[in-house]
């Protein structure tokens, strides 16, 4: 019996020593978020996978010993390590599934669609200088990143997301779209998605549903507004 308990505790070890380990991240290399709305135990930032400018980052977290940073695969963890304090925080922590920034490091690849009337620059992050950029880029493309010039999202009936506070947190539902086939043949799918945040940091879709996407365009990046 005892020479069975130690097979398997070896068995287990090398099973161990085989799994996938992630690689190490150098807290030197990360670009801290700024979060104000959101109240983190430690620090949330962006390190490079590939590039210089934070679009080919992928989001990560430092705890407060800041000895390591964590790369964040799905958004649930980090449950228990925020706390979502108001409707601003809600929408401050599930945007960071969507941001331009950030929504490369998730697999679901959506962005979210957006009127540049909405927002400011802590929709970046509170990086002034990549919000300027997308004021600029509504004015050629309607659609860069999802961000639309004004008058392109009255027109396609885009409306604002909505935050509503429920007993175990928030129940946000936006409008979210993705690219399939980039870059050679492009299709765009737009969603009306509901979802759940709790107060603690747990993350679910609660529902989704296509909407129509006739008119956006074959894809919101490469469009030009005519």
């Amino acid at each position: 019996m005892l020479f069975f308990v130690y097979k398997l505790l070896i068995g287990l070890e090398m099973l161990g020593a085989n799994l996938p380990q992630h690689p190490k991240i150098d807290v030197r290399n990360v670009r801290f978020l700024s979060v104000p709305a959101l109240k983190v135990n430690g620090k949330l930032g962006l390190t490079g996978v590939g590039g210089e400018e934070p679009l080919h980052e992928v989001l990560v977290f430092v705890p407060k010993d800041g000895k390591e940073a964590q790369r964040v695969f799905r958004l649930e963890e980090l449950k228990g390590r925020v706390a979502i304090l108001n409707r601003e925080s809600a929408l401050q922590y599930i945007r960071l599934l969507t941001s331009p920034f950030t929504f490369r490091g998730f697999s679901a690849g959506r962005e979210e669609v957006v009127s540049y009337s909405w927002i400011d620059k802590q929709f970046f992050y509170g990086n002034e200088r990549v919000y300027k950029h997308y004021g600029d880029a509504t004015g050629i493309y309607y659609g860069h990143d999802g961000i639309l010039a004004p008058a392109i999202s009255k027109k396609l009936g885009v409306s604002p997301p909505v935050v509503q506070e429920i007993e175990s947190g928030y129940r946000i539902t936006r409008t979210l779209f993705e690219e399939k086939g980039f870059p050679q043949k492009v299709t765009l799918k737009a969603y009306r998605v509901v979802e759940i945040v709790g107060k603690e940091g747990s993350y679910r879709v609660e529902k989704e549903w296509e909407i129509p996407s006739k008119g956006w365009g074959q894809s919101m990046r490469i469009t030009r507004l005519k």
